[in-house]
C-alpha cells in the first residue's frame, strides 16, 4: 500500500520522501499549501494551518490513501485540530517514542523552538538549559528554509540579515556543532526536516562530530516496516 507524503516544502518534503523511498516504502509526495508553523519562535495562531493540513489529509483520503505521513515535524502538532477520517497518520513522535521508550540516555531532541518546547519524552536545549543553543537552532532551520528556496515569510525579525546566504548557513551550521560538541551530548535527534539537509548539505563532512544524529524519517520508515 502506498504512503500519503505531505510536505509543506518541496526541499525538505523531497528529502523526507526519498529516505521513505530509499527504505523501501511505496509513497506518493503531496505538495500543499500549508501557512508557516513558525512566527519568528513562535507557533503560530493562525487557523490556515489546520485548515492546511485538513486539506491535504482529505485530499489523500480521496485519493485512497489510508496511510499517511507529515514531513514536517512541528505540522503534527496540529494533528489535534484536524479530523482525520478513516486515514491512519503515522508520526515520527511515535515512531521515536517506540524504538526509544526503553532505552535510557535518550537523544536531545533539535528541533524548532515551539516544538521542543512542547516536547515529552525527550530531553531538549531547553530543558538542559541551553536557550542561546537552541536559538541557534530556530536561526537555522530558517536559514535552510531560505537556502533552499522555501516560504521564510515566517522568520521576520529573528533571521534579519542575508537569509538565503549559503556562506553564512555554512559557518551557522559550523557554530552549532562546536557548540554541540563541547556540551559533551552523546546524540541528538534532527527533529526537524530542515536539520538533516543542515547537516549532510552544508556541514564539512571532515567537520569532528562528536556526538551521534539520529534522523527521524529512517526512524519512521523501520517503524512503518516493523508492521
Amino acid at each position: 500500500m502506498k504512503l500519503w507524503v505531505i510536505a509543506p516544502d518541496e526541499a525538505s518534503g523531497n528529502d523526507f520522501n526519498e529516505k521513505l523511498k530509499a527504505a523501501g516504502l511505496l509513497t506518493e509526495l503531496y505538495l500543499p499549501t500549508i501557512a508557516s508553523r513558525v512566527i519568528e519562535n513562535q507557533l503560530s495562531q493562525s487557523s490556515e494551518v489546520a485548515q492546511g493540513l485538513q486539506a491535504a489529509i482529505s485530499e489523500g483520503i480521496n485519493r485512497g490513501f489510508e496511510k499517511q505521513v507529515i514531513a514536517c515535524n512541528t505540522l503534527q502538532l496540529w494533528l489535534s485540530e484536524v479530523q482525520t477520517g478513516k486515514a491512519r497518520i503515522y508520526t515520527t513522535f511515535e515512531a521515536m517514542k517506540y524504538w526509544f521508550s526503553a532505552r535510557d540516555g535518550k537523544p536531545v531532541w533539535l528541533g524548532t523552538t515551539p516544538l521542543v518546547q512542547k516536547m515529552s519524552g525527550f530531553p531538549t536545549l531547553l530543558t538542559v538549559g541551553e536557550e542561546k543553543v537552541q536559538d541557534l537552532v530556530q536561526e537555522i532551520i530558517w536559514r535552510v528554509k531560505g537556502v533552499e528556496g522555501s516560504d521564510v515569510t515566517g522568520a521576520g525579525n529573528l533571521v534579519n540579515k542575508n537569509i538565503k546566504d549559503e556562506n553564512i548557513l555554512k559557518k551557522r551550521v559550523k557554530h552549532l556543532v562546536w557548540e554541540l560538541n563541547g556540551l559533551n551530548i552523546k546524540s541528538v535527534v534532527l527533529g526537524c526536516t530542515e536539520l538533516p539537509i543542515a547537516f549532510s548539505k552544508y556541514l564539512d563532512p571532515d567537520y569532528e562530530l562528536r556526538f551521534e544524529t539520529v534522523d527521524p524519517v529512517v526512524k519512521l520508515a523501520d517503524y512503518l516496516k516493523s508492521g
